[in-house]
């Protein structure tokens, strides 16, 4: 069947509904214009009209009709013949849509791809999760430099090539710091752009859960085109409760703001306050604050723990989470004044190894001799190294414990075997 024939045929079902609008009674008219919407319209599309014969045409669209409505819409057509409303030409009908598929995906979006492989993905949302304090900020800040600077990439991938720009979105009132560290790493301040409701205010915090505060983003994403947006931090983003549904709504438009402008949106999250039953060294989805919204729309999700407390200084970078790639190795590093040392990642001591780390702590606090063990307790705090292991080794290393000799309610003492006789 040619084009032109298939629009001829819808044109007559028109022209059938407007000479049944004018010579059909009410009851007439309500029966057999329902029966034309209902069946005629959606019979049109489904027809096999291969080799259209318009006389054919008809007798499927009609077949599927009870029999008293077909012979009273047969007997409108000759009317509509006879009386020349067969003649004017009338406008064609939309065109059927049809439905979106996996090929049209395919047509508009590209695979996968990364800024920091297995890291840092283009086109998602990533959230970097970790304690307050613990560093969030300066990896942000780090990976942008990356970006700007074209370094390698913190595991000594290849680095971009260092053009561009990227959003910063500081939520936390804290624009003094940033421009401080972007001072002291040298990063060049006129390409990482700030989003703001007041032209020539850049400390104005923004807020994304307003109207006039995503405007502000995505007009500057869009204008600019970073490769690179940080919200520093997830919570300061918005005014309402993070355990909400609400918060759907906030990372689903962070989400598609990556999606839609080819971007990479990095978010810092905090996290809930551990309970009794856990130590705190380690990072885990779990430990995420808020809605269960915020991990899930998250495709990547980034962590900075500390997880041995004998070494404070070095934190550990951890993916623990990925939709869309394998999880790479961690990777430990310090805070310098200029930026960001990497070095291997720091583990969470095992249980024989944290007893043994105490063994070497209570052989080299008493080797010249019996210790108060209120000290040895304290000075064992601030080395990391927890109570309950300390005893577990002081048994182990069969110490002994003893009283002050010469002392009225003398303290407690532990001494190596050796200085079982020690005054």
């Amino acid at each position: 069947m040619t084009e032109d024939a298939g629009w001829l045929l819808a044109r007559d079902c028109e022209l059938l509904n407007a000479y049944l609008a004018h010579r059909c009674s009410a009851r007439d008219l309500t029966q057999l214009s329902n029966g034309l919407a209902a069946e005629l319209g959606s019979r049109l599309y489904d027809l096999d009209l291969e080799g259209f014969d318009p006389a054919d045409a008809w007798g499927q669209l009609l077949a599927g009709l009870p029999p008293a409505l077909a012979e009273a819409v047969v007997r409108r057509l000759d009317d509509a013949a006879a009386d020349g409303l067969a003649g004017p030409v009338v406008a064609r009908p939309a065109p059927r849509p049809r439905p979106s598929s996996v090929a049209d995906l395919e047509a508009v979006l590209s695979a996968t791809r990364w800024h920091w492989p297995l890291w840092l993905p283009i086109g998602f949302l990533t959230l970097l999760a970790g304690e307050a304090g613990v560093g969030k900020t300066f990896v942000a800040l780090w990976l942008a430099a990356c970006l700007l600077r074209g370094r390698p990439w913190p595991d000594e991938t290849d680095g971009p090539d260092g053009q561009g720009s990227i959003v910063w979105v500081d939520t936390e009132a804290s624009q003094a710091l940033l421009a401080e560290r972007v001072a002291c790493w040298a990063l060049p301040a006129e390409r990482i752009l700030l989003p703001t409701l007041t032209p020539g205010d850049p400390v104005a915090d923004v807020q994304l859960d307003t109207e006039e505060g995503w405007l502000a983003l995505q007009t500057l994403v869009a204008a600019e085109r970073p490769r690179l947006v940080v919200v520093d931090s997830l919570r300061g983003a918005h005014r309402g409760d993070e355990n909400s549904s609400e918060m759907v709504t906030l990372m689903t438009r962070l989400a598609a703001l990556a999606r839609d402008r080819r971007c990479a949106v990095l978010a810092a999250h905090h996290l809930r306050k551990r309970n009794e039953f856990e130590d705190g060294s380690e990072v885990t989805l779990d430990r995420l604050r808020g809605s269960s919204a915020i991990g899930a729309l998250g495709r990547v999700v980034l962590a900075v723990d500390t997880p041995d407390a004998t070494q404070k200084d070095v934190r550990r970078l951890a993916v623990i989470k990925s939709n869309l790639g394998k999880y790479p190795e961690p990777l430990g590093f310090r805070v310098a004044e200029d930026g960001l040392a990497f070095c291997d990642a720091p583990a969470k001591p095992t249980p024989e190894t944290r007893t043994g780390r105490a063994a070497e702590f209570l052989r080299a606090a008493l080797t010249d001799g019996p210790v108060l063990i209120d000290d040895l307790i304290k000075d064992a705090k601030e080395a990391g190294i927890a109570e309950r292991t300390l005893r577990r080794a002081k048994d182990g290393l069969l110490i002994v414990a003893r009283k002050e000799d010469g002392v009225r309610h003398g303290r407690w003492l532990w001494g190596l075997p050796a200085h079982r006789e020690a005054p």
